[in-house]
């Protein structure tokens, strides 16, 4: 199974019988599920789990005001977040809350409007203001600047 999409806000999912069998299963082999829905939903599903990594694309932006995900779903470690279209001040926001070890980068291309310089400029925005958070950060901020062609290793 590569992985599994539900992408509407159907309630009576959370009360298919076969729901707990799919994420007990999703646990068991480690699948992480990208989750876009509304806060309420969202929430709803993960308190029905253990362990189950959870994506949350755009910091939550899609599905309400990405502080209310943040508050969340701050104590639940198995929830990670994706930057795509996120400001750069909000992305720092959630890094200072909860680690950049949550914090996965994501762009949206093709369907976003962020162009390649864009990217670049973001990232190296949060670099610049990553060694607030010392170097394993601002590695990581390197890293992920060389795979968008904008660190030359320097």
């Amino acid at each position: 199974m590569r992985g599994v999409q539900d992408c509407s806000s159907n309630y009576e999912a959370l009360e298919d019988p076969k729901l707990g069998e799919f994420i007990e299963a999703s646990e068991r082999i480690d699948l992480p599920i990208v989750f876009e829905e509304e806060l309420r939903f969202t929430e709803t599903f993960i308190r029905k789990t253990k362990n189950l990594k959870i994506i949350i694309p755009h910091l939550g932006m899609l599905g309400g005001n990405p502080i209310d995900f943040l508050n969340t779903f701050r104590a639940r470690e198995n929830v990670y977040f994706d930057t795509a279209l996120a400001s750069p001040d909000t992305v720092m926001n959630f890094i200072e809350k909860i680690g950049y070890e949550r914090i996965l980068f994501g762009s949206d291309i093709p369907f976003g409007t962020m162009e390649p310089c864009e990217i670049r400029r973001s990232i190296v925005d949060l670099l610049l203001k990553g060694f607030l958070f010392g170097v394993t950060h601002s590695c990581t901020a390197k890293a992920m600047l060389a795979r968008v062609g904008g660190w030359n290793g320097n």
